[in-house]
């Protein structure tokens, strides 16, 4: 008889930002037929994902006869902050 328990954690964390003046965001400027001036409208984001995992198996042999059996429990997490255009689209 063998029993695995096995517990895990990941996090991990992303921040992207567009250019800014003085820690304000630049606004976008977008006239027709012309070239977009500007960030693009997902350039300030905020990603964060964090993974915890319990695992525990159990096998059993007797004989000719193996068994084996478990449960896998995953608890995902997944912030994602992403606002179109903070400072405006003009």
């Amino acid at each position: 008889m063998v029993n695995q328990m096995r517990f895990g954690y990941t996090r991990r964390k992303f921040h992207r930002s567009s250019l800014s003046a003085e820690g304000a965001t630049l606004p976008v400027y977008d006239l027709t037929g012309f070239q977009q001036l500007g960030p693009p409208s997902n350039s300030n984001s905020r990603f964060m994902t964090s993974v915890t995992q319990w695992l525990n198996t159990l096998s059993l042999v007797r004989a000719k006869h193996s068994l084996k059996a478990g449960a896998d429990v995953r608890l995902q997490h997944l912030n994602v902050v992403q606002p179109p255009n903070p400072a405006g689209l003009y």
